[in-house]
């Protein structure tokens, strides 16, 4: 395809991943303005069973990926192959996990939700303790 193809998951590094997280931080972005950022971590959706902010699930729903651990207005999305990205604006952290659970694998693919929930809260209990 010559190098350009349309996808349902996440291509692309840990670090250009973060770049582009950090424009979802007021104190850190530098192409939207701070009131835009706090959509991203206010909920939509209230009374419903899942929490949603402007584009993004929120940690307050019930059995998020996000893990016990990250803050109820952490705000995250996931990738079909099994990417995840989760972005804590209370303590301005970002938390990407890039993992291709469809890769070499027969159908039906892996659910790899505890494994993200696991990686959330073995993340943020390290930086707890090291912060």
């Amino acid at each position: 395809m010559g190098g350009f193809a349309g996808h349902a998951g996440l291509f692309s590094t840990a670090e250009e991943t973060f770049k582009i997280a950090q424009q979802f931080l007021p104190n850190y972005t530098t192409l939207l303005k701070p009131e835009t950022c706090e959509l991203f971590r206010t909920n939509f959706t209230l009374g419903m069973n899942e929490h949603r902010s402007f584009a993004f699930q929120l940690a307050s729903t019930p059995d998020s990926t996000a893990g016990t651990r990250m803050s109820p207005e952490s705000f995250g999305h996931l990738g079909f192959t099994g990417t995840s990205l989760w972005i804590d604006p209370v303590k301005e952290r970002v938390f990407i996990l890039l993992t291709n659970r469809t890769h070499n694998q027969a159908l039906p693919f892996e659910n790899i939700n505890a494994v993200r929930r696991r990686f959330h809260d073995l993340a943020i209990e390290y930086l707890d303790k090291n912060s």
